[in-house]
């Protein structure tokens, strides 16, 4: 309520003091067509060369502006995709890697593995022609295979 009031009384004051005021409103193509009093816009505002080139340099500079905003945005994108990729790039090298580790540790076991295997082997292949020999009674053989073995088994204790 107050801001009306205040609002009638800037209005009543400024059409008191200036008569010449409401004049120029009444002559005022813009405001008669706010008020829908205007006819054609034609015959009101007659083109004007200056406001046209004005308006033309200024829409070029708007222009000139938005290509120029987005090509850095355009490149701006490229050189995060460029990131992007170089990281995808790189994980998939450090992928890579690790699993070739992964392969060579598992080829390192099997290769050990396979040695203790065969080592296995041997031993049982000794000992068992070992005692054959001790069960078919041949002693100097049974003797003999007997300290091999237990040359074997001190060797093989020894890190």
């Amino acid at each position: 309520m107050r801001f009306t009031t205040a609002l009638l009384a800037v209005l009543t004051l400024s059409a008191a003091g200036a008569p010449a005021a409401a004049e120029d409103l009444a002559q005022d193509p813009v405001a008669e067509l706010l008020r829908g009093e205007a006819g054609p816009t034609d015959k009101l505002i007659a083109p004007d060369p200056e406001a046209e080139r004005i308006t033309a340099a200024l829409n070029a500079e708007i222009l000139a502006r938005n290509t120029l905003a987005e090509q850095a945005e355009a490149a701006a994108l490229k050189a995060v995709e460029a990131e992007n990729s170089a990281r995808a790039a790189a994980h998939a090298r450090a992928v890579a890697e690790a699993e070739a580790a992964h392969q060579a540790r598992l080829a390192a076991h099997a290769e050990m593995v396979a040695r203790q295997q065969a080592e296995y082997d041997r031993r049982l292949a000794l000992w068992r022609e070992v005692s054959e020999a001790c069960r078919r009674g041949e002693t100097e053989r049974c003797r003999v295979g007997r300290l091999a073995l237990e040359a074997e088994g001190r060797a093989g204790s020894r890190p």
